[in-house]
């Protein structure tokens, strides 16, 4: 296993220094999950060591998390809905906006203008197909990391602005702009599909270790309850 961490550590830093729009062989299930494995084995520790520096500036009274969004929506929504939004509907939403257009085949923005384009002849659908691909081989190392971090400065929202977490917000969305990186990885040399579950199951973590935090703690998750009362008053004629 530990050969196959390396191995996966040593392509996703080379695709990350250099990314390219090539797809690796195809693999096995078995290899497949490998890959996420291993892949999951050198993320999640690095996640928690940006989670605890975030933390630390929640202990500094610079960041508070109770101001997060993902809070309120742990505060308020019932759990099952609260995993299915967070581990499942989300991180699909997330994967399609963010980086289903990785690769060029699959680039629908640009097969609906060479399509739009093939209207007015052969010619100038040649001609817009040929411009478009020499930008995508050219722009493809900005429009890589320009997915990762568009997908983590979006995040930002989560936090109440402040002029602090305004100057703070590179340290507070480092976790979804390297998670974004990884994600990237995969969607391109493997498949949406597996890029998607690391989404997944990173999410899964993470969350559910803020959930197990939160119920355990004795009056930091409040479920809210409406009590009515009736009040039979006599009436003197």
């Amino acid at each position: 296993m530990w050969n196959t961490i390396k191995e996966n550590y040593t392509d996703l830093m080379g695709f990350i220094r250099n990314p390219t729009d090539q797809s690796a062989p195809e693999l096995t299930l078995t290899e497949k999950s490998k890959k996420l494995l291993s892949l999951l084995i050198i993320e999640v520790p690095l996640m928690g060591i940006l989670i605890t520096l975030i933390s630390a500036l929640e202990t500094m009274g610079l960041v508070n998390s109770e101001d997060h969004k993902l809070n309120d929506v742990i505060m308020t929504w019932p759990i099952w809905s609260v995993l299915l939004f967070t581990v499942v509907i989300g991180p699909f939403i997330e994967e399609l906006i963010f980086r289903s257009y990785l690769r060029y085949k699959k680039n629908y923005l640009f097969n609906f203008i060479i399509s739009l384009v093939s209207l007015s002849g052969f010619r100038n659908e040649q001609k817009i197909e040929t411009f478009l691909t020499s930008f995508w081989k050219k722009r493809y190392k900005f429009i890589f990391y320009f997915s990762a971090i568009l997908f983590g400065v979006i995040h930002i929202n989560n936090f109440k602005f402040s002029y602090t977490i305004l100057l703070l917000s590179p340290i507070l969305v480092a976790p979804q702009i390297v998670l974004g990186l990884f994600i990237g990885f995969l969607r391109v040399r493997y498949g949406f599909i597996l890029g998607f579950l690391l989404h997944v199951i990173h999410n899964a973590i993470f969350i559910g270790i803020t959930l197990i935090f939160m119920i355990n703690t004795p009056g930091h998750r409040n479920i809210k309850e409406t009590t009515y009362s009736n009040k039979i008053e006599e009436i003197k004629t």
